[in-house]
């Protein structure tokens, strides 16, 4: 393959990760061997939160045959990054952590090279073949000592002294000089035990001593540390939130800083209850909401349908009132996906919960004709009849004279007919709902065939 038949795939930012990965796969599929068992690993990146994907050595093993994994003991998922260009062989830029004995240089931006090196088959590392990029190894007890040969099929490509920092080794709060004056606080299971959870030593230590910060009420600098530890062990544990926001009152700490702890959390969580709360909290005492949008946005371009991303933007455009804004949005959303259930939701809201405009005949009218112009570009598509109902739920008649004109229009669209179905079924017009019934159950929409059946044999 010559060199236009190299792919390139460099997202920086999690924002166009998802849509890259789509765009990629697409090219993948089509390409060679080695490229198509790359893609199944690609698909894989379609259900990750962040640029970051976690997956286990059998499954790496799985989608792509060429990497030959050989590692005796893995107590850590392989940390795969995605940066660089695509070899035809379908190479990929992979990263681990710092734990393992081989680390890759340049996550930023990695080029691919077509050379004809090979890693070198080690004791506890990793056997890499027919990869072609430049990996740095770091010799360990469990690795041994590369001999010289062995070190010139490896070639060192590094910009950084990133490798030469200590690695972050949990050292046990009772071994800290800082938490030697306050005793631990085990959980209290009881007497007499079920089911005993089998915590890890880390989990336990924290909570021992989160428990005892609590226990003593002490508000903190040490507090407010050890309320981040609990809740990156533990992102759902809602005592350990609580407590860092009184903290954070006592302290008056920056609170934009803790809005950058928030985002590095959220970003691995993006549907955490918790989490979402606490930056409403903070964005409510901070009183500064000019990130807020952006920052849905960006959760809501990794996943559409993100409540909690929805629930938030709705919060801040309510209250500051940017309606005109938020509809331009919106606009921007469905253009480019017309089936965004989430988007047609948030329009609606926009739309009936402002107060500065009521929701006359006339924009009424005007929202009824935006959504029947998205209507006929996708006729099966049940989100903009659901917006023309709840906008006109008032007025049948004109919402019958909707669905009338398109069903002629659009004779296949089987939610205008069963809209009107159900119009002349409260008019008592029996024997129009029945045939829109039946042609519903037999042909339009076979699939609900019971359901218009059970439609039709309602009074």
């Amino acid at each position: 393959m010559s060199s236009s038949g190299w792919r390139t795939f460099h997202s920086t930012t999690s924002r166009d990760f998802r849509l890259n990965t789509r765009r990629l796969l697409l090219r993948l599929s089509l390409g060679s061997k080695g490229l198509r068992k790359a893609s199944r690993l690609l698909k894989s990146v379609l259900h990750c939160e962040s640029h970051l994907l976690y997956i286990s050595p059998d499954k790496v093993t799985r989608a792509m045959r060429m990497v030959q994994v050989s590692i005796s003991k893995l107590h850590r998922n392989i940390q795969v990054l995605l940066y660089g260009r695509f070899h035809p062989r379908g190479n990929v830029v992979t990263s681990a952590r710092r734990s393992l004995p081989w680390r890759l240089h340049g996550v930023t931006g990695v080029n691919f090279y077509k050379t004809k090196e090979r890693a070198v088959d080690t004791q506890d590392s990793l056997d890499i073949q027919m990869i072609g990029f430049r990996i740095r190894q770091r010799p360990t007890a469990a690795c041994g000592t590369m001999s010289t040969n062995e070190n010139r099929n490896i070639s060192i490509m590094s910009d950084s002294s990133d490798d030469e920092k200590p690695q972050n080794v949990y050292v046990p709060f009772g071994q800290r000089e800082e938490w030697e004056d306050v005793t631990p606080v085990p959980q209290d299971d009881g007497p007499n035990p079920v089911c005993r959870i089998a915590y890890d030593d880390q989990f336990t230590d924290t909570m021992n001593y989160f428990r005892a910060i609590v226990r003593s009420d002490e508000r903190s600098p040490r507090a407010l540390a050890i309320t981040g530890d609990a809740i990156r062990l533990n992102t759902g544990n809602y005592t350990a939130w609580y407590y860092r926001r009184l903290v954070l009152d006592s302290l008056k700490s920056d609170l934009p800083k803790e809005l950058e702890f928030i985002t590095s959390i959220g970003i691995k969580n993006p549907k955490n209850y918790q989490i979402w709360y606490h930056r409403r909290a903070i964005v409510e005492k901070l009183g500064d909401y000019s990130r807020e949008r952006q920052y849905t946005e960006e959760h809501i371009q990794q996943d559409s349908k993100n409540y909690h991303a929805w629930a938030h933007r709705q919060w801040v455009v309510e209250t500051n009132g940017w309606w005109d804004t938020e509809l331009e949005y919106i606009d921007k959303l469905l253009q480019y996906d017309v089936r965004n259930n989430s988007a047609w939701n948030q329009r609606y809201f926009a739309i009936t919960r402002n107060k500065t405009r009521q929701v006359d005949q006339n924009l009424a009218t005007q929202e009824t004709d935006y959504a029947i112009s998205y209507a006929k570009k996708a006729p099966n598509n049940q989100s903009p009849w659901l917006y023309i109902k709840g906008l006109n739920n008032q007025d049948v008649g004109k919402l019958k004279e909707i669905c009338e004109h398109f069903h002629q229009n659009y004779p296949t669209s089987p939610h205008a007919a069963g809209m009107l179905a159900e119009l002349h079924q409260k008019e008592g017009n029996k024997t129009r709902s029945d045939e829109l019934y039946n042609l519903l159950a037999n042909n339009l929409d076979s699939i609900h065939k019971k359901y218009w059946i059970y439609k039709m044999q309602q009074e």
